[in-house]
């Protein structure tokens, strides 16, 4: 016998299929016989039929950045059921990070009968002493009946950032010595939320692009007129000292040139808020005079022996090792190395302590050496370099020469001029054309 169905019967059997359609869509939602992984925690599972039940399909925030203690942040959730009511129903949000499971609020849905979806908003804040940390973490919507059992669950991702902030950052140079001598800065640091314990203050050099380094610059509790690690709300200027170097923990090796100069604002190991300045990594090494040796003319016998001078070197940094001289004689576009050797001030070869030494050597003008260009007769440059380890040119000092390609000719009478502008000995220089 045909059966016909009323017209009031076959919509609901037709909206009871679109919901357990969208239902099964929907991986959070129980249905009969499951189980949420959220239940421990409610102490009770809804056991029904896939015919009676509801779930959470969509939700979006308003933002996914959460400012803990800040405004607040809205939300829109739909719930579908295939009942067509959503009486005794509620939501229960929260913010979950790590083992922390804050309570942001609770709601009964606002709609009535008749309708198979119901879309609603709402909105929740976090203070600073929730437990929650500045970092990843989820907002979760939990949907519960009359008796208190779980129906479904809904999860979206989002990051908490902190109040307090890192608002002024100044340094008393923007040129750190690589390994050199301590640089002071202030900081302002800003506190509108309740007082914090276990604060501190955190500094790193960091490089990027060819060169990637991140090393620590120094650290310390903050001092804010209380108790030592304690930030009070409001506004709190401290004053530090930070070095650059690559003997403290960190990645990477630091080289001079461009870097950043970062400091973190650090509770109990978590990043509240960040400040960055560029600075630019220099030597603490320098050439700090070069001259010829007593008697040694500033003209010279291309292809001749080897001419004798002196360096003055200083390091107002850190012993270093692996440093040596280099030179170099250029005239125009021609380069030609002129001689190099490790320096020796007493500490072993290569090794450039602390303070000032004085270092005599030698060096040749010559075609016969690595370079580009020929030398001739004419006014010509004697460059000397102080390198490190890996090439890297710490500083350079230059003399002026004059080269002669030939025999010399007997010098005038009189004084010639200066070898070394800047102070160095004076030599006999020939006639010149």
């Amino acid at each position: 016998m045909q059966r016909f169905v009323s017209a009031r019967t076959a919509s609901a059997v037709l909206a009871a299929a679109i919901i357990a359609a969208a239902l099964g869509a929907c991986d959070n939602t129980l249905n009969s016989g499951a189980t949420s992984p959220e239940a421990p925690r409610r102490g009770l599972v809804a056991q029904f039929d896939t015919s009676n039940s509801w779930a959470i399909t969509d939700m979006s925030l308003s933002s996914k950045t959460l400012v803990l203690g800040g405004p607040l942040v809205g939300y829109t959730a739909t719930v579908v059921s295939s009942l067509a009511r959503f009486d005794g129903l509620s939501v229960h949000a929260y913010i979950v990070q790590q083992n922390v499971r804050h309570d942001v609020g609770v709601q009964t849905l606002p709609c009535g009968p008749g309708t198979t979806s119901c879309t609603f908003t709402g909105a929740f804040t976090a203070s600073g002493g929730s437990g929650l940390l500045p970092g990843a973490a989820i907002f979760e919507l939990q949907l519960i009946d009359a008796q208190g059992a779980l129906l479904s669950t809904r999860d979206v991702g989002m990051t908490l950032v902190s109040t307090q902030t890192i608002s002024a950052l100044n340094l008393s140079s923007d040129s750190l010595v690589l390994g050199g001598p301590l640089t002071s800065y202030k900081a302002t640091i800003q506190n509108p939320d309740s007082t914090l314990s276990g604060v501190g203050i955190q500094g790193w050099v960091v490089q990027t692009g060819a060169n990637v380094a991140r090393r620590a610059a120094g650290g310390a509790a903050v001092q804010c007129g209380s108790a030592t690690g304690v930030l009070p709300t409001g506004t709190c200027t401290l004053s530090s000292v930070l070095v650059a170097s690559n003997s403290t923990a960190g990645t990477g090796t630091l080289v001079l040139g461009a870097a950043i100069f970062e400091l973190d604002l650090v509770v109990n190991g978590t990043v509240l808020a960040q400040r960055t300045v560029p600075v630019v990594l220099t030597s603490g090494a320098s050439i700090a005079g070069l001259s010829l040796s007593f008697g040694t003319t500033d003209t010279l016998l291309l292809e001749s022996p080897s001419v004798p001078y002196f360096a003055t070197l200083r390091n107002v940094g850190a012993k270093l090792s692996g440093i040596s001289l280099e030179g170099w004689v250029s005239q125009g576009t021609t380069r030609r190395f002129a001689g190099g050797t490790p320096v020796d001030c007493g500490g072993g070869s290569g090794v450039l302590p602390n303070g000032t030494c004085s270092i005599q050597s030698q060096f040749v003008a010559t075609n016969n050496t690595s370079g580009t260009g020929t030398l001739t007769t004419g006014a010509a440059t004697f460059e000397l370099r102080l390198v490190d380890a890996s090439g890297a040119v710490l500083s350079t000092a230059t003399l002026p020469l004059y080269l002669i390609d030939g025999p010399l000719q007997s010098p005038p009478p009189g004084p010639g001029a200066d070898a070394d502008k800047t102070g160095g000995t004076k030599g006999i220089r020939v006639a010149r054309p």
